[in-house]
C-alpha cells in the first residue's frame, strides 16, 4: 500500500465529471490496489473519507471510515447514524427520483462533519410529503438527537440536495453527546 498525493481545493481534477467503475473491475487488482492505497491515504491525514478525485483518479469511487479516527475517538455513533442517512437517501433516489447522477460528500469541518447527497432528479415539494412517509422525519429527528441538523433544498424537475450536519463529537447514540 502507498500513501498517495492528494490534491488541493481548486484543481481542475476536482472539476472533471468523474467516469463510474465498471461493475465488473471493482474487483480488479488495479481497483483493489487503489482502495488500498487510499484507506492508506485517508488514515495518513486522519480522514473519514476520500474520494479518488481527490488523488487524481477520475473516478467514482470513495472510501468511508470514521472508525478508530484520532480525531473522533467517540465517532461510532456519527458512522452508524452517517450510514443509516446514506442508506435511506439511496433508498429515496432509487424509488423516487429518477436521478441520473447522485453525488455523495463527506466532509470533515471540525468541529461537525457534513453529509451531503445531492441527486439530479424529480424532485418534490417537501412541504407536501404525503404521510407514511417517514424517512427524512426520522433523519432529521437521529440528527437532532445527538446536536446535528438535516436540510432538505428541493424543486419539482430540479433534483434535490439533502445535507446533515453532526458535531464530530457526539459521543453517545441516545442523544448524550455533548459539544466540547
Amino acid at each position: 500500500m502507498a500513501i498517495l498525493k492528494v490534491t488541493r481545493l481548486g484543481h481542475p481534477v476536482l472539476r472533471q465529471v468523474a467516469k463510474p467503475v465498471p461493475q465488473g473491475e471493482i474487483t480488479s487488482p488495479a481497483i483493489q490496489r487503489l482502495i488500498d492505497d487510499m484507506i492508506e491515504t485517508m488514515h495518513e491525514y486522519d480522514g473519514v473519507g476520500i474520494a479518488a478525485p481527490q488523488v487524481f483518479q477520475s473516478l467514482q469511487l470513495a472510501v468511508i471510515e470514521v472508525a478508530h479516527n484520532p480525531r473522533y475517538p467517540q465517532a461510532p455513533e456519527i458512522r452508524v447514524l452517517l450510514f443509516q442517512a446514506v442508506r435511506e437517501l439511496l433508498f429515496n433516489v432509487v424509488k423516487h427520483a429518477n436521478a441520473r447522477q447522485v453525488t455523495i460528500r463527506l466532509e470533515s469541518r471540525p468541529p461537525n462533519v457534513r453529509l451531503t447527497v445531492e441527486d439530479d432528479g424529480a424532485g418534490f415539494d417537501s412541504a407536501a410529503v404525503p404521510g407514511g412517509h417517514l424517512g427524512l422525519a426520522g433523519m432529521r429527528a437521529r440528527a437532532e438527537k445527538v446536536g446535528g441538523t438535516l436540510s432538505v433544498a428541493s424543486r419539482k424537475g430540479r433534483g434535490t440536495t439533502i445535507e446533515a450536519v453532526v458535531p464530530a463529537d457526539a459521543t453517545h447514540a441516545d442523544g448524550a453527546g455533548s459539544a466540547k
